[in-house]
């Protein structure tokens, strides 16, 4: 009679411990693949980040060869390189003058009163002088 609760027992035994190492498997097998989507979703996530990037460098591109490729781009270039359109006459201002920044008005005589004028013709010789005759 002590033969069976012993077999009771090891039957018991297996009983648990085969469906815990079933489970260790089985949870095993959950971790590994829940580990490798988190690695899959981590690359898309990478990957979707550098695709923003690039479209952002691809349009940025696409801007300079629109904005290099008009009209408008071409002609301001021509003309800083010295060159016109057909019919156009060129003037070239050599810079190096003494002058150069110093605008003085040009005031007529009929620019002036004429209590004025007699005032510098009298008092003020310089500033009638600086009258031109129109």
């Amino acid at each position: 009679m002590n033969d069976r609760p012993a077999r009771h027992r090891s039957k018991f035994r297996l009983a648990v411990i085969l469906p815990v190492i079933l489970l260790l498997l089985v949870g095993f097998g959950f971790g590994e693949e829940y580990l490798r989507n988190r690695e899959i979703e981590d690359q898309i996530a990478r990957m979707q980040a550098e695709n923003a990037k690039l479209d952002a460098e691809r349009l940025s591109s696409l801007k300079l060869i629109d904005t290099l490729s008009s009209s408008y781009y071409v002609e301001s270039e021509a003309r800083q390189s010295g060159m016109g359109k057909e019919g156009e006459q060129l003037i070239i201002v050599e810079s190096g003058s003494a002058n150069d920044g110093i605008l003085v008005p040009v005031v007529s005589h009929d620019d002036v009163p004429n209590p004025m004028r007699w005032f510098n013709y009298f008092f003020d010789h310089d500033a009638f002088a600086a009258l031109t005759n129109v």
